[in-house]
């Protein structure tokens, strides 16, 4: 695949990998080290701790929405204007969203779907059954809403080279396979010479 190949992937597997969601399970080779980025479910997610515990919340403004499916949208954040280099991601990141939802504090972490090269805050969000932020973002959330928003976090990626010429290989399944277009995306842009091979799989497609 190269560069141009990836926009009409993401919008094929953008609707498949929200219609139902499997066990997130990813590799890419030679990663740094396993994936610390949760999927877009509600279970609680065990994002980098002590790293979270060091980083900052900003309140970010909805920019804009795009209803994926029924259950799902992607949504699309403005960068701070006061310190807009403090959202800079890599590929494989991820944005951790807090709410106070019926007197109680909510945190989840969600990765971030969009290219390095972009660098568009963006994420996607399925409403599931009991879910308590999903639930709550679905049906607050929208274009111009503000909402606390941490820096970027995670490690889920390889150092890139523009002119190496590899081949990147990448399993994903379920909602796992988020992080990996980002991934996807960027080492394309970076590395022209290079090519990458996907292996997905979904219980709903």
């Amino acid at each position: 695949w190269n560069v141009r190949d990836v926009e009409p992937l993401i919008r094929r597997l953008s609707v498949s990998l929200v219609q139902r969601l499997a066990r997130p399970c990813i590799a890419v080779g030679n990663a740094k080290r396993p994936s610390t980025t949760s999927s877009a479910t509600d279970d609680v997610h065990t994002t980098g701790l002590r790293k979270a515990a060091m980083s900052k919340f900003h309140q970010l403004q909805v920019s804009q929405i795009h209803q994926e499916t029924r259950d799902a949208m992607v949504v699309t954040f403005a960068p701070p204007a006061e310190d807009p280099g403090a959202f800079k991601f890599e590929a494989g990141q991820h944005l951790t969203l807090k709410a106070m939802i019926s007197g109680e504090e909510v945190r989840r972490s969600y990765s971030i779907c969009a290219g390095a090269q972009e660098q568009t805050l963006r994420v996607a969000i399925k409403k599931i059954d009991d879910g308590i932020f999903s639930n709550w973002a679905a049906e607050n959330l929208r274009q111009g809403t503000l909402i606390e928003v941490m820096e970027p976090q995670g490690h889920f990626n390889v150092p890139l080279e523009p002119e190496a010429s590899r081949h990147h290989v990448a399993f994903a399944s379920g909602s796992g396979i988020t992080p990996v277009l980002s991934l996807v995306k960027t080492t394309l842009a970076a590395e022209p010479d290079s090519r990458f091979t996907l292996v997905y799989g979904n219980r709903a497609s």
